[in-house]
C-alpha cells in the first residue's frame, strides 16, 4: 500500500457525514433564497444549524389579502338586490360571443347605434334613413328646438359618457360621442313613433329593413341609454309631462315585441318605472314583472328574490341540474300546458301519481326569438359579472 494511503471504513464515514448547502443568491440574481448550513458529525457531537427565515418585502399582498377577507365579509352580508348598480353599455362577454355560432345573435344586421358598431360597412345602407327620421323628428318637436336639443345632449355629456363601458368611449372625443348620441337618439324616436303608427313608408324604407332595424334595437351591444332618449323627449320646461307621445309609443313598441299571443295582448304593462337603463332591459322588465294569474298577496320583490334565490341555491346543492328538451319531457310523461300568465318566472312544474304538468308562459316563436333571448340572457350575465369580488380580478401588473 502506498505511503499516502488510508482506508476508512463504511462506519466511519457515515458517522464523519458532512452536510452543507450554500447561498447562491449572489450569483442568481435577485431571487432571496434561504441560507442553511447543516454539519453533521458522530452521535457525541452536537448538529448546528444556521438558517435566515425571508418574509416577502412586497407589502403589498397584505393590503390584497385584507381586501380579500373584508369583501368575503360584505358578502355574507344581506344586499337587497334592488340595489345593485345596474351594468353599463358594453360588448357582449366572451363567455358567449366567442362560441361557435353565438356572434350572429350578437351582431346588427341593418343599423348601427352609439360606438360599438359605429361605421361598419355592412351597416350603411341604413345610415342614409338616419338623417330623414332625424329632420322628422326635430320638425315634429318644433324648427326651433333642434340646436336646443343638440345642446341638451353637451351639457349632460359626461353622464351619458358613464352610461357607457370605458372601453367602449375611450377613442371617441365629447363633441364626437355627442353629435353620435343626438343623431342615433333622434332617428330611433323617429323611427319607433312611425313604426307603431304604421307611417315608416313616409321615409321609403323597405320592409326587410324595418324587419331587421326592429330587431336590432334590442341588441345589448346596440343600445342607447335611456337617459338620452329621455332628453330628447322632454322640454325643459315641463319634463315630466310634455310629450307623451313618444313615451307611449315606446310602449307599444315594447308591446309589440313581448312575443304574447294575440288573446294575451291587453294584459302586458309596460312599467316606465324605475327608469330602465335602455330599451332592452325595459323589455326584459316587462318579460318577468308581468302580474301572476293567482291574486294571493305577493311579498316584497326584494324580499322575494332574496328567498328565491336561497331556494334555488339548496336545490342546486341537494340535486344536480339535468336540461332536457321537449321531446324527452314528453317521452317520461310531463306534459306542457300554459301558465295563464307572460312572466318568464311563472314556470311551474307540478308532478301527480303518473304525469307531470309542465306550465309555461305562451310565446310566439319566430326568427327572433334566438337574438332576443341569447341578448336578455347575456345582459343578465353582465349583471352577474358587475358583482364578482374586485380582489379576485386583481390584475398581474399589480
Amino acid at each position: 500500500m502506498a505511503e499516502n494511503e488510508f482506508v476508512v471504513s463504511i462506519e466511519e464515514l457515515s458517522a464523519r457525514k458532512v452536510v452543507k448547502r450554500v447561498d447562491n443568491t449572489q450569483s442568481s440574481g435577485s431571487h432571496d433564497q434561504p441560507v442553511v448550513s447543516t454539519f453533521e458529525t458522530d452521535e457525541e457531537h452536537s448538529t448546528l444549524i444556521q438558517e435566515k427565515v425571508i418574509s416577502p418585502t412586497d407589502s403589498s399582498w397584505e393590503e390584497k389579502f385584507n381586501m380579500l377577507m373584508k369583501e368575503e365579509e360584505n358578502d355574507e352580508q344581506e344586499v337587497d338586490p334592488m340595489t345593485f348598480p345596474k351594468p353599463k353599455i358594453q360588448k357582449v362577454p366572451p363567455m358567449l360571443r366567442d362560441r361557435k355560432n353565438f356572434e350572429k345573435y350578437f351582431e346588427p344586421r341593418a343599423v348601427s347605434l352609439g360606438p360599438l358598431h359605429h361605421g361598419k360597412p355592412k351597416l350603411q345602407v341604413a345610415e342614409k334613413y338616419k338623417p330623414k327620421l332625424t329632420k322628422r323628428f326635430i320638425k315634429d318637436r318644433g324648427t326651433d328646438k333642434g340646436k336646443d336639443l343638440y345642446m341638451k345632449i353637451w351639457n349632460n355629456i359626461k353622464e351619458l359618457r358613464d352610461c357607457f363601458d370605458e372601453e367602449v368611449t375611450k377613442n371617441l372625443d365629447n363633441e364626437t360621442l355627442a353629435w353620435m348620441l343626438f343623431f342615433d337618439g333622434c332617428s330611433t324616436l323617429q323611427f319607433i313613433h312611425s313604426l307603431v303608427r304604421n307611417e315608416l313608408k313616409k321615409f321609403k324604407i323597405k320592409n326587410v329593413q324595418i324587419a331587421f332595424s326592429q330587431q336590432d334595437l334590442f341588441l345589448l351591444e346596440n343600445q342607447l341609454p335611456y337617459r338620452l332618449l329621455k332628453l330628447l323627449m322632454n322640454d325643459d320646461n315641463n319634463e315630466k309631462n310634455s310629450n307623451n307621445k313618444y313615451e307611449e309609443s315606446i310602449k307599444e313598441f315594447i308591446h309589440m315585441n313581448v312575443m304574447a299571443p294575440p288573446k294575451y295582448m291587453r294584459k302586458i304593462t309596460v312599467n316606465m318605472e324605475p327608469e330602465p337603463a335602455h330599451l332592452l332591459e325595459l323589455l326584459q322588465s316587462t318579460l318577468l314583472d308581468q302580474p301572476p294569474k293567482t291574486t294571493q298577496p305577493q311579498m316584497p320583490p326584494a324580499a322575494k328574490e332574496k328567498k328565491t334565490v336561497h331556494r334555488e341555491k339548496e336545490k342546486i346543492l341537494d340535486h344536480k341540474i339535468s336540461y332536457r328538451n321537449v321531446q324527452e319531457l314528453k317521452a317520461a310523461g310531463i306534459q306542457l300546458k300554459p301558465s295563464g300568465t307572460l312572466s318568464l318566472k311563472e314556470i311551474k312544474l307540478n308532478s301527480r301519481c303518473f304525469a307531470g304538468y309542465l306550465k309555461l308562459p305562451p310565446l310566439i316563436v319566430d326568427d327572433s326569438t334566438g337574438p332576443l333571448f341569447f341578448n336578455l340572457i347575456a345582459y343578465e350575465i353582465l349583471g352577474f359579472l358587475c358583482f364578482l369580488p374586485v380582489p379576485v380580478m386583481i390584475s398581474a401588473k399589480t
